[in-house]
């Protein structure tokens, strides 16, 4: 009753009072609501993120009737076992809950029960998990491929729920390792499994599946296979009331407008991102709101695609005017996103200095938060920030910049090659430590190293003729080109040099660089 009332410091009292009214009692049909007492106050006590506490409680169940034959006392030790060993899971204590998990199978292997054939099918479940935490991912797959194997052919809802989550989770753990090829199997022999399920915790797993195929095959550029899966998907789970998979259907629209973005069809991802939005527009959840966000971002993103830039920057605005004052983390990330898309597209049109402002107002926002993904979102603020004072001809505040970010993200190549190329502007020298990181991060990069050398000959041009040198670079870097490079601030530079026979060796060896491409398209034809 206290628990249904919501007092629950009252009603952890009163599992204390049982607990100690009857310590020594013998009989049996006490000792159940004691392991009952034991229990509920664990989870209470879990429930008031108490772990330490809650680890005390289920440690008393398991102490005191791990070795009981009642069917009803050994249900009560085996929940305290998987409990603890999800909450020791929860606190990061991985190798603990392993082997929590661990002693709740040698001891209850046995059990024919279905019930607590359940429990034992979801402290397999738990196990691989704790695996995966650790990064055990081939140890992981295997108990999720054991706990398949043992439980294949149960009629049991909730054995078939383990089933389904193991099977699902096999699937996440070949992804995150980059086994895109047996992911998408794994996820495709799951769906083959549950193709009509009526059960509604199965079908969030099924919805999940979906989601999750198809975003793999966008990583593989595969996109009309991308786009067939999130089509199918919506079209077989368009009438649910389930949110979850309401969820899963605005990440499949989401996804599947992104995929048409990746094939250039812009105008057709604009009507599935509008779609989605028309979708989610009265719904006042805040797991939809993220959606929304990411929509949003989306949306934006495609617009400059079309080079309707003023659409572009009005949806960023809309989207942080919506959401300015949520304290969802993955809203304000992607508010960020937004402005930094913002921010770049100012400097493409040339509004440096708005962008400057949102650049450093980001530097403000994100000064404290340390986590690592923050982290390489500000060292790419404050590289945007390095690239807008350089076009500013700000070149002290461009390289305090640049090494801002280098700081925050020590592998940064992207900004070594643009602080290199400053320093040689701004004081016609590289700074020999900056060269010696930048060297050591970029060696077996050959795009990067590519630049590095281009930046370094323009540097010895300064000082004498660089032709030789440069026949060198292309044996060495044959099939290797710039990527994405502008020589505009190169080329202004060295057209005010003061010297007129290193203007004009520094001038020449630009030109050979600029027509590196078509030197090597020329080569290889």
């Amino acid at each position: 009753i206290l628990d249904r009332l919501n007092k629950i410091e009252d009603e952890i009292a009163v599992y204390d009072e049982l607990i100690t009214r009857f310590s020594t009692n013998t009989n049996e049909n006490i000792l159940i609501q004691m392991a009952n007492a034991l229990h509920n106050k664990g989870v209470r006590l879990s429930d008031l993120n108490r772990f330490e506490e809650a680890i005390n409680a289920y440690n008393e169940v398991i102490k005191r009737f791990i070795e009981n034959t009642n069917t009803n006392i050994q249900e009560r030790a085996i929940d305290g076992l998987i409990n603890k060993g999800v909450i020791l899971g929860k606190l990061d204590r991985n190798e603990e809950a392993i082997e929590v998990f661990d002693v709740l199978l040698s001891h209850f292997h046995h059990v024919s029960e279905d019930s607590m054939q359940n429990k034992i099918a979801m402290c397999l479940l738990n196990k691989g998990l704790a695996l995966g935490n650790l990064n055990k991912n081939d140890e992981a797959i295997l108990l999720y491929d054991d706990l398949f194997n043992q439980f294949k052919n149960s009629t049991n809802e909730l054995i078939q729920e383990q089933i389904s989550n193991a099977l699902y989770n096999k699937a996440v753990v070949l992804s995150k390792n980059n086994k895109n090829e047996e992911a998408i199997k794994s996820y495709n022999d799951f769906l083959k499994i549950y193709p009509t399920t009526q059960n509604e915790n199965i079908k969030e797993v099924v919805s999940k599946a979906f989601v999750n195929m198809g975003i793999i095959h966008g990583l593989l550029n595969q996109y009309d296979d991308a786009i067939t899966i999130y089509d199918k998907f919506i079209n077989l789970f368009h009438q649910t009331d389930n949110k979850k998979i309401e969820i899963e259907i605005m990440r499949a629209y989401n996804s599947k407008g992104y995929s048409l973005v990746q094939q250039g069809k812009f105008e057709e991802a604009l009507i599935v991102f509008d779609q989605a939005l028309d979708k989610i527009e009265t719904t006042q959840n805040e797991v939809f709101n993220e959606q929304k966000a990411k929509i949003l971002l989306n949306k934006g993103y495609c617009f400059g695609k079309l080079e309707r830039y003023s659409e572009e920057i009005s949806i960023y605005d809309n989207l942080i005017s919506l959401f300015k004052s949520v304290h969802n983390d993955i809203i304000k990330e992607t508010i960020v996103s937004a402005q930094i898309n913002k921010g770049i597209r100012l400097i493409e049109i040339g509004e440096n200095t708005t962008a400057l402002d949102i650049f450093y107002q980001l530097t403000q926002q994100l000064q404290d938060m340390k986590d690592e993904k923050q982290q390489d979102i500000l060292a790419n603020v404050y590289f945007h920030i390095g690239l807008i004072h350089g076009r500013k001809k700000h070149f002290y505040e461009s390289i305090q910049s640049y090494e801002k970010a280098i700081e925050i993200k020590p592998k940064n190549p992207e900004a070594y090659t643009n602080l290199l190329e400053v320093q040689l502007i701004y004081s016609q020298r590289f700074e020999t430590t900056t060269v010696e990181k930048f060297y050591e991060i970029c060696k077996d990069d050959k795009q990067t190293l590519l630049k590095y050398n281009m930046l370094k000959s323009v540097h010895d041009a300064l000082f004498q003729e660089q032709s030789e040198n440069i026949s060198t670079l292309k044996k060495e870097f044959k099939g290797i080109n710039f990527g994405e490079w502008g020589w505009t601030e190169l080329d202004e530079w060295a057209n005010n040099l003061k010297d007129t026979e290193a203007k004009a060796r520094v001038l020449a060896t630009i030109e050979q660089f600029k027509n590196w491409e078509l030197d090597s398209q020329s080569s290889r034809e």
